[in-house]
């Protein structure tokens, strides 16, 4: 099915959200507190066909010989015993979950699609939705998107985006313990000689706030004074930004952490799945299996945490956070010859969490397992119906944030 011109731009104007029935409710006024997202990306492509869209009543494809279909809270799934992180997952959590099936990315490319489920589009000049998310946080935020792993895209909003580093660089930035690891000739002072230049620049910055209030300088003093504020607040907080970050469990715990100190409204990190060899299965597609049971050890373990963690407003941190799970692309149908698949144009995706209207299916894989078309309005699959792309999970999940696709 193609689209004109003219249809995308009808389509970027009533902002296709699929928020009437993913979401539980859609506030006319901002959410009090504020809703926050954590993403977990998995990165190469997922065989949907594992966990998300029980197809064995279709002879084209080939599932896992291992796996059955099984149900919880009214969702079908792809139950294994090899895989007992995803029975654990829809048996506790099914209630809050809406899988989305049949979400169509239209290209093959790693890259591309990428930058599709992150920001709706193929355009360069896009930001990924956590960063236009928290560019309309009702907040300020110290550090408004989080980047702990995985890719983020910056245009209008780049500023938003912070990242921790594969090292954990940026508590190393902060405290200028990066300057150590420089091989600068000269040595760097000593805590008394450092105290004391900081403090004169302090002093000079103030005195010039106290000068100049209007035009350029004082655009510069106020953001000087601003970050400087932002700056004590992260050394006074309660949050480690020195962490471990060469496991994914690290990374959730210090990601929620970020969340529940409301320091963060948006985190993204990318499970890259068993030995971190990524889930681009062209050969050895049954890696799928250890993938998925490890990618839902973490989806388990990041839930555990929000239900038992609180926000600054002192909910219950689930109450507050969506988490997206996501994958680029999905596989063939059908093995090749080294028994692994191929990529695919179409995928799957789950909401997880507030906001989230759970035990449901939203979309389809017809016979050809592409897309079903889908009714934007009661969610059923319909022959005259919208097909699913990426900028409609972005528009619900801008929708989520409260801000207007």
């Amino acid at each position: 099915m193609g689209f004109s011109r003219r249809d995308f731009g009808r389509m970027a104007l009533t902002g296709l959200a699929l928020s009437p029935f993913i979401l539980r409710s859609a506030p006319a006024a901002p959410l009090s507190p504020e809703r926050k997202f954590l993403f977990l990306f998995a990165p190469g492509g997922w065989d949907f066909s594992y966990v998300f869209a029980p197809l064995f009543d279709n002879s084209w494809v080939d599932t896992d010989p291992g796996s059955t279909t099984a149900e919880a809270h009214g969702i079908p799934y792809v139950d294994a015993g090899s895989r007992p992180a995803v029975r654990q997952f829809f048996e506790n959590y099914g209630d809050r979950a809406c899988v989305i099936n049949g979400m169509e990315v239209r290209s093959i490319t790693h890259a591309v699609c990428t930058r599709l489920v992150f920001t709706g589009t193929t355009r360069p000049e896009a930001d990924d939705f956590g960063s236009i998310l928290a560019a309309h946080s009702s907040q300020d935020r110290i550090l408004p998107h989080v980047i702990l792993s995985g890719p983020s895209y910056g245009y209008q909003y780049a500023s938003q985006a912070v990242r921790m580093g594969r090292d954990g660089q940026l508590a190393s930035l902060l405290d200028a313990r990066s300057l150590d690891n420089m091989n600068l000739e000269a040595a760097l002072p000593e805590d008394e000689a450092e105290a004391v230049v900081q403090a004169y620049i302090r002093d000079r910055a103030a005195a010039a706030h106290a000068e100049d209030q209007s035009g350029w300088n004082g655009r510069l003093n106020r953001l000087h004074d601003d970050t400087l504020s932002k700056l004590r607040a992260l050394e006074e907080g309660s949050v480690d930004l020195t962490f471990d970050q060469s496991g994914t469990a690290a990374q959730i715990t210090h990601g929620v952490s970020l969340l529940s100190e409301g320091l963060a409204r948006c985190v993204t990190l990318q499970h890259a799945g068993f030995w971190d060899i990524g889930w681009d299965s062209h050969s050895t597609n049954s890696y799928q299996d250890s993938h998925f049971q490890l990618y839902f050890e973490a989806v388990n373990e990041a839930m555990a945490a929000l239900d038992t963690m609180t926000s600054t407003s002192g909910n219950r941190l689930a109450d507050e956070v969506t988490v997206v799970l996501i994958s680029e692309m999905g596989r063939d149908p059908r093995l090749n010859a080294q028994q692994g698949k191929h990529h695919w144009t179409h995928t799957s995706a789950m909401l997880v969490g507030s906001g989230i209207q759970g035990g449901q299916v939203i979309g389809a894989y017809n016979e050809s397992v592409t897309s079903s078309p889908v009714d934007l309005v009661s969610g059923e699959v319909h022959d005259s119906g919208t097909y699913l792309l990426p900028s409609h999970l972005g528009a619900t999940l801008l929708a989520l944030g409260d801000v207007d696709p």
